[in-house]
C-alpha cells in the first residue's frame, strides 16, 4: 500500500511504502522520487523507518518527521532541500543518531 504527497509544481513525490512489520504494526517507508524519469533520489532503507508527516515547504523543500521502528522515542525531523540530480542518499547512522 503506497501514499503519494506531490510537491507544489508536481515534478517530485514522497511515496510513503507501507507494510506490516508484525500484526497491526506498520510501517511506511519514504522515497522522494523525481517524477519526470522516476529516479530515486532518497531513501531511508536498511533498519526500517517509518515517516509520520510529510509536508512541502516549497517547491524543492519537503519535511519529514521519521522514526525507527520499533521505539519510536527516536523521532527525527528530515529536511531536503534544493532537490537536484544526484545518486539516490541514505542517512548514515551517525547522522541519524543526533
Amino acid at each position: 500500500m503506497n501514499e503519494d504527497f506531490h510537491s507544489p509544481n508536481q515534478r517530485y513525490t514522497i511515496t510513503l511504502g507501507s507494510y506490516e512489520i508484525k500484526m497491526s504494526h506498520w510501517v511506511a517507508q519514504p522515497y522522494l522520487i523525481r517524477l519526470s524519469d522516476g529516479a530515486t533520489l532518497f531513501s531511508l532503507t536498511g533498519d526500517p523507518w517509518s515517516a509520520f508527516t510529510v509536508k512541502w515547504l516549497d517547491e524543492v523543500t519537503v519535511e519529514m518527521k521519521v522514526a525507527r521502528y520499533p521505539e519510536r522515542l527516536s523521532a527525527c525531523s528530515q529536511l531536503l532541500t534544493k532537490l537536484r540530480r544526484q545518486q539516490p542518499t541514505t542517512p548514515s547512522q551517525e547522522h541519524l543518531a543526533r
